[in-house]
């Protein structure tokens, strides 16, 4: 249980920034008028507006869901492996 949470956190504390990148490009493009930002140029316009947390901004309440979805996860998977070896 405890492998599982830790590991979904982590996986979500890793993942954080680049979703953050895709989900603030499929915003700009979306604007009228504007040119689509690059990588680069998104990357820098969080740097400079809103720095490191700007990459990490609600990452602690998806770490807290994921961390409960994956211990559940890795309960059932070993309930149910040792149903499975015991009544096989």
């Amino acid at each position: 249980l405890f492998a599982g949470s830790v590991g979904g956190a982590i996986g979500v504390g890793i993942a954080y920034p680049f979703d953050t990148l895709s989900t603030k490009a499929q915003v700009s493009s979306g604007k009228s008028g504007e040119k689509q930002a690059n990588l680069i140029q998104n990357i820098k316009t969080i740097w400079n507006n809103e720095g490191i947390h700007g990459f990490f901004e609600g990452v602690f309440v998806t770490m807290i869901g994921q961390a409960a979805i994956k211990s559940i996860q890795f309960a059932v998977n070993e309930i149910t492996l040792l149903y499975l070896e015991t009544n096989a």
